[in-house]
């Protein structure tokens, strides 16, 4: 990743994690992750907005 400072950072209990949204197919994308140094990265996750909203509520649909 050219800028890993690119996504939103969050805080609180998600303290450290980047979430970085953008526009695919006219569906909203997101990609949560964390930095290990300024050249490596971990990914957390990747879904379109509504996917993440489910998991994170831990729904079975």
């Amino acid at each position: 990743m050219e800028n890993p400072h690119l996504g939103e950072a969050k805080g609180a209990d998600l303290e450290g994690i980047f979430i970085w949204k953008f526009m695919m197919h006219r569906i909203e994308w997101l990609i949560a992750y964390r930095l290990i140094s300024e050249e490596s990265l971990k990914l957390l996750l990747i879904g379109t907005m509504k996917t993440s909203i489910e998991t994170s509520r831990g729904s079975n649909r």
